[in-house]
């Protein structure tokens, strides 16, 4: 009786008075990680083929790939956190990767390209999954604040990529492609900096002094990163290793999950379920600097007065809303928690997806009812990029959430990176549905256009909102694997 008393109370929601401070130290340190790594994204299709020359197709791989390895490595990070290096450890030596990353391509050479993109990842790998996995720490399972928190954290890295796609066009023009990637590695210095000074190393886990680990552990690097630089070039191979690295990682969670007791499995299980259909979600966000972009660029009044308005401008209505909307949605979790009215994990992840969906299924409607000779308002584009932004909103820090709370504590950085793998498979699969949007007669004019826009985003939308459909008709048995209602504290 005491025993199921005791679960009774910790199952109990608990309130913070407040947001721990360490939160915006750790905000801090990951906007300025953000904006080096949205510095690159904003312009790295536009230095492949203006300098470089490479071909769109090429520029659209090679990018695809990149960001599917970018995501691919915290798998790795993660563990190597839990495991060996602890947190902070990760942290440092990630990003002081990144800053050799960013350093490497501001050398505008070709024989460093491919080498500093997949320097960027490695770096990436071990800093991304370990920051996140921080916040979780600072909070509970049953903490109210947890989501909270969590929409407070992708907010603040958001105010990161909200910058670059403002400045970096007017950097690149003034002072030249290689200043704009010095600035990133500087943003980078910043973020290494305030980590090494205001974080406190993981109590549980010790560097170890060991020489030949040492040895073993940058010699694996080193071999990963020139490994992952043939991949970046040869992206048909690194299909087939992407999908087997998925495989093999998905025996070896399912086969861990045997020894685990009845309500952590099925919570891991649910977990592994909204992680595999998050790929779709993720599969159009980043259509963004692909299909979106072009349709932007050439498909778009992008007039406002006498002022054109840049097309890589528009990628910064994503960050912008989110600034405004995290701040909202945070202290509506909250107000919802205390009336007992908060939605479930999995019913936000089905709102989430439809409103990705409904984003792009807007595009093919505006085209279709008000296209003027291949041509719509810039203020659709405007709506589409709110309803995506919503939908993002719903899902990424959710999801964090989910995934820090879910997981065993062992398989913690693990499953994080576990999260950032689907996003690197939906990564490598927004390559092929780009190339959906390309016609035969290589003609960018409005009228010729159109037609393969309005019907690409017409089928990825509809799919995405059949998905989250799926999401919310599952939600009660989700939820009840979670072991929470759909509508709870």
């Amino acid at each position: 009786m005491s025993t199921d008393l005791s679960r009774k109370i910790e199952k109990q929601p608990i309130l913070q008075a407040t947001h721990p401070i360490k939160l915006y130290l750790i905000c801090f340190i990951s906007m300025w990680e953000r904006y080096a790594f949205y510095t690159l994204r904003a312009i790295l299709v536009l230095y492949m083929t203006k300098k470089f020359l490479f071909t769109d197709t090429q520029a659209y791989s090679a990018f695809a790939m990149f960001s599917a390895i970018v995501y691919l490595t915290p798998l790795i990070g993660g563990y190597l956190a839990d495991k060996i290096l602890g947190m902070k450890r990760s942290i440092m030596i990630g990003g002081s990767i990144l800053i050799f990353g960013y350093v490497l391509l501001a050398t505008q050479n070709t024989a460093f390209f491919y080498l500093g993109l997949s320097t960027i990842c490695i770096g990436g790998g071990l800093f991304i999954p370990n920051i996140a996995s921080m916040v979780g720490q600072l909070y509970q399972e049953n903490d109210m604040l947890r989501e909270s928190g969590f929409s407070i954290f992708y907010t603040s890295t958001n105010i990161g990529a909200f910058i670059p796609p403002l400045v970096t066009a007017f950097i690149v023009f003034r002072f030249g492609w290689n200043a704009a990637f010095i600035m990133a590695a500087i943003s980078m210095l910043f973020s290494v900096i305030i980590c090494g000074l205001t974080i406190q190393n993981d109590s549980k886990i010790k560097g170890k002094s060991n020489v030949r680990l040492f040895i073993l552990f940058w010699l694996s690097l080193l071999s990963i990163i020139c490994f992952s630089s043939k991949l970046i070039q040869h992206t048909h191979y690194a299909n087939i290793v992407l999908f087997c690295i998925g495989i093999l990682f998905f025996i070896f969670i399912i086969q861990k999950s045997f020894f685990l007791e009845k309500e952590p499995r099925n919570k891991l299980i649910a977990c592994l379920i909204l992680i595999t259909l998050s790929i779709v979600f993720s599969l159009l966000y980043e259509q963004s600097a692909m299909s979106l972009m072009l349709f932007t660029e050439f498909n778009t009044h992008r007039q406002l007065g006498n002022w054109t308005i840049p097309t890589i401008t528009f990628q910064s209505l994503n960050p912008l809303y989110i600034i405004i909307m995290g701040p909202l949605l945070a202290k509506l979790w909250i107000y919802l928690s205390k009336q007992q009215l908060n939605p479930s994990v999995t019913l936000k992840f089905g709102l989430g997806t439809c409103f990705m969906g409904l984003g792009f299924v807007l595009l093919p409607l505006a085209i279709l009812l008000f296209a003027n000779q291949g041509m719509i308002s810039l203020w659709w584009v405007v709506a589409s990029y709110f309803l995506q932004t919503l939908g993002e909103m719903f899902v990424s820090p959710i999801g964090l959430s989910m995934v820090s709370s879910l997981s065993p504590a062992k398989m913690l950085g693990v499953m994080m990176g576990v999260w950032y793998f689907a996003t690197a498979v939906a990564n490598a699969l927004s390559g092929f549905a780009a190339n959906l949007t390309t016609i035969s007669s290589h003609s960018n004019l409005p009228v010729l256009t159109s037609a393969t826009y309005e019907h690409a985003f017409a089928l990825m939308g509809a799919l995405t909102l059949f998905v989250g459909i799926c999401i919310i008709a599952l939600s009660p048995l989700l939820s009840k694997m979670i072991g929470k209602k759909s509508f709870s504290t």
